[in-house]
C-alpha cells in the first residue's frame, strides 16, 4: 500500500506550545540507521531545540566529535554465539531498559524518535511506559524486525518508500517524509553531470559501508581483470576499502594499469561523488538516498545477507526510477559487471540518458520533513 504525504502544502508554525521543547533521538549500530539520525538531530538544533543522542559505541563512532549534540551511551551485546548470545541480549535489553527509564525521567524530552534496529527497542519502549510521544522512522522499502515490534506503541510513523512491505499500522499515523541525508549532499544534485566521452577517463567510486568494503575488494579487481587492457587504462577508481585489503589491493590495480585512489573512509565524499560517473554500492536506505539526491547512475549490489532481503527491496524501488542497475552478489558478479563496465566505457550516452530519465522527487528533503513532524507530534500531545 502506498502513503502519501497530505499536508505537503500547508504552512508549518510554531506555536508558543512547541516552543522550548526538547527531543531525544535514538539509533545504534550501522551508518544506515545513525546518519539519517544525525542529519535529524542537526536539523533539530540548528532550530534550537535540545537534542540528546541515545546510541551505542558503534554509533557515537559516525558522530563528530565537533558537534554540539549531546551523546549517551548505551551499551549493546558482544559477540557470543547460541544460547550465550540470546541470554546476553535479553540481559541488555532489560538494562538498558531500565538505564532508559532513568535518563528519560532526567531529561523530560517533548518526544522521542528512533530509527530501528535492535539498540532502539529499549529506550522506545522506556519512552512508552514513560508517557512520552513516540515517532519511529523506517529508512527501507522493508520494515526492520524492531520496527514492527515497536509500530503499534508509535504516535506517528515516518517512511522512505512510497511503498513499505511488512508496515502494519493505522494509515492515520503513516506520513511519508523521505530518508534525513547530509545537506552536503543537496547540492549535488543541483551540479550538472560531469562530462564523459570516449576520450576521457572513466571515473568510478565505490562505497561499500560498513557491510560491503571487504566483498567489493574481491569482486571489483576480478571484474577490472576481465575487461580489455586498453579500456582498464581508461578506469579511475575511487574505492572505500578495509585496512586490511589495501596494500594488496594496490598491488592488484597496479598490475591491472589501473588509476586508484583508496582509502579507509572518504571525508570529501560529496566532493568525490561530484566528480564521478558512476557510483557501484550497496543498497542501503541512506546510500540510496544520498545517490538520488546526487543524481548519479548507479550499480547496485545488495547485501546478501541483510535480514528479510531490505536492501534488494530498496534497489528494486529505486530501479523505477531508472537511474540505476542491480547485480546479485554471487560467483557471476564479477563477469556481470565487467560486460556492464566494459559496454558504459564504450557508450558514454548509456549514462546520459540514465541521468535524464530520473525520477521526479517529491521527498528528497527527508531532514526538513522529519523535522516538521517532530515538533507537529509535540504540538498534538501539547
Amino acid at each position: 500500500m502506498s502513503y502519501e504525504k497530505k499536508d505537503r502544502g500547508r504552512k508549518f508554525i510554531l506555536t508558543e506550545k512547541m516552543k522550548k521543547k526538547s527531543f531525544v533521538i535514538i539509533a545504534g549500530g550501522t551508518g544506515g540507521h545513525v546518519y539519517p539520525a544525525i542529519s535529524l538531530a542537526k536539523k533539530l538544533s540548528d532550530r534550537r531545540y535540545p537534542v540528546v543522542f541515545l546510541t551505542d559505541k558503534r554509533g557515537a563512532k559516525f558522530i563528530k566529535l565537533k558537534s554540539k549534540i549531546k551523546i549517551f551511551i548505551l551499551p549493546s551485546p558482544g559477540k557470543k554465539a547460541g544460547i550465550l548470545s540470546l541470554l546476553e541480549k535479553l540481559y541488555v535489553l532489560i538494562r538498558n531498559f531500565c538505564t532508559s527509564l532513568k535518563k528519560l525521567k532526567t531529561l523530560k524530552p517533548s518526544a522521542v524518535i528512533g530509527f530501528g534496529g535492535y539498540y532502539s527497542i529499549s529506550p522506545i519502549l522506556a519512552s512508552y511506559v514513560s508517557k512520552i510521544p513516540i515517532l519511529i522512522h523506517e529508512q527501507n522499502a522493508m520494515a526492520g524486525r524492531a520496527n514492527k515490534l515497536l509500530f503499534p506503541i508509535a504516535d506517528r510513523i515516518a517512511i522512505s518508500f512510497r511503498k513499505v512491505d511488512g508496515l502494519r499500522a493505522n494509515k492515520k499515523k503513516i506520513v511519508r517524509t523521505g530518508t534525513p541525508i547530509r545537506p552536503e549532499f543537496f547540492k549535488l544534485g543541483k551540479k550538472l553531470y560531469s562530462d564523459y566521452s570516449r576520450k576521457t577517463n572513466l571515473k568510478i567510486l565505490v562505497i561499500g559501508g560498513s557491510q560491503g568494503a571487504r566483498s567489493f575488494s574481491k569482486i571489483l579487481p576480478h571484474a577490472l581483470s576481465l575487461i580489455d587492457e586498453k579500456d582498464r587504462k581508461r578506469l579511475v577508481i575511487s574505492q572505500q576499502c578495509n585496512k586490511k585489503d589495501i596494500y594488496q589491493l594496490k598491488k592488484i590495480y597496479a598490475h591491472l594499469k589501473v588509476k586508484t585512489n583508496l582509502k579507509i573512509f572518504f571525508h570529501n565524499l560529496p566532493k568525490i561523488l561530484t566528480k564521478c560517473h558512476l557510483v557501484i554500492a550497496r543498497s542501503g536506505a541512506s546510500t540510496i538516498a544520498e545517490l538520488e539526491v546526487a543524481n548519479k547512475p548507479s550499480i547496485l549490489i545488495p547485501y546478501p545477507y541483510a535480514k528479510d532481503n531490505h536492501q534488494m527491496k530498496n534497489a528494486q524501488m529505486m530501479e523505477s526510477a531508472k537511474p540505476n542497475w542491480i547485480l546479485e552478489e554471487n560467483e557471476k558478479t564479477p563477469i556481470l559487471m565487467s560486460k556492464l563496465i566494459q559496454k558504459l566505457i564504450k557508450n558514454p550516452g548509456t549514462f546520459l540518458n540514465k541521468v535524464k530519465n530520473k525520477r521526479k522527487r517529491t521527498f528528497n528533503n527527508g531532514s526538513e520533513n522529519l523535522a516538521k513532524h517532530c515538533v507537529q507530534i509535540v504540538g498534538d500531545k501539547a
